[in-house]
């Protein structure tokens, strides 16, 4: 009975010693040459020497998912499926500064972003912007997906003295409108001007700012329809955002289909907000 014993643990420890090193190979295995180039292009772009916690970052391939805030996983998409990939990186609070890298699109399986707390510039890669549009990624904080900050939307009609109004969409969430009116009496208008304030909340700023981007509003400032008549309602849109000056553009009709696109996008917005209660009146500020 004993040298059964014996005779079990000699093949148990045998056993042990032939798979350690199978095993080591497979904790060890690193995830691909092109999200090994992301990450690296993440630490040299970024001040990686001055992170707060660069724990084993740029060690040896092989060693990636032992970095600090890298999460690793098995890839579930067709190209993926089964090898090991990037799902989560977390570097939050790390002192990382400046843009992100475009090689941040080879992380196919991210689906989960963390930087808070850094100075750190959007927006994200295409590849993964379209992705968080999908919601197969998420994002903090959300200025990495759009950096507009507030948009200001006036609109104004000099042949008529009781229209107009302006709205300040900020990316909060947060709405301020203000609607230019004339009081009436016994059922007729008069031309004692006043206005309605309300705030509100929304969350489809971040539809307006990846639109204002994806249409060219910055690349394309101040640009002012040829056709432009001084008695018809004039609109002007004012973006401001974190990375860059900011941006105006007015035009009256005839109207452009990316103003027009736009024109839609902010009546939406207004028309959806979940104002916090009714509206409160007060005289014109000229603003």
């Amino acid at each position: 009975m004993n040298n059964f014993i014996r005779l079990a643990t000699w093949l148990t420890l045998v056993l042990f010693v032939i798979a350690m090193p199978f095993k080591l190979v497979a904790e060890t295995r690193g995830v691909s040459p092109e999200e090994r180039a992301a990450l690296v292009a993440l630490y040299r772009t970024m001040g990686g020497v001055n992170w707060a916690h660069q724990n084993r970052w740029l060690e040896p391939p092989g060693s990636e998912c032992a970095w600090y805030g890298v999460i690793c996983g098995r890839g579930i998409s067709r190209e993926q499926a089964g090898t090991l990939t990037v799902v989560d990186l977390e570097l939050t609070d790390n002192g990382l500064r400046g843009k992100l890298p475009s090689e941040l699109s080879a992380l196919k399986g991210l689906k989960r972003l963390v930087l808070r707390s850094n100075a750190v510039r959007g927006p994200l890669p295409d590849d993964l912007l379209q992705r968080f549009d999908q919601a197969q990624l998420e994002v903090e904080p959300l200025s990495l997906v759009r950096d507009v900050e507030e948009v200001l939307v006036d609109v104004k009609n000099p042949s008529l003295l009781c229209s107009g109004h302006r709205a300040q969409i900020s990316d909060e969430g947060i709405v301020h409108f203000k609607n230019k009116r004339c009081r009436e009496q016994n059922g007729r208008q008069t031309r004692e001007v006043y206005c309605e304030y309300r705030e509100g909340k929304t969350l489809a700023f971040d539809q307006l700012g990846r639109f204002l981007v994806a249409s060219g509003f910055f690349a394309d400032n101040d640009s002012r329809g040829t056709d432009k008549w001084s008695d018809v309602a004039e609109t002007t849109v004012t973006a401001k955002r974190r990375s860059g000056p900011s941006a105006r553009r007015s035009w009256s009709r005839p109207i452009s289909l990316s103003n027009w696109a736009l024109e839609m996008i902010t009546d939406d917005i207004v028309t959806r907000t979940q104002w916090a209660g009714p509206a409160k009146e007060g005289p014109c500020s000229s603003e």
